[in-house]
């Protein structure tokens, strides 16, 4: 799952992003 889909909400993509890299 790409976190870009999740760039409605910035927060929430840098959270994923630490979390699924």
């Amino acid at each position: 799952m790409d976190p870009g889909i999740l760039c409605f909400n910035c927060t929430c993509l840098f959270r994923f992003n630490f979390v699924y890299s």
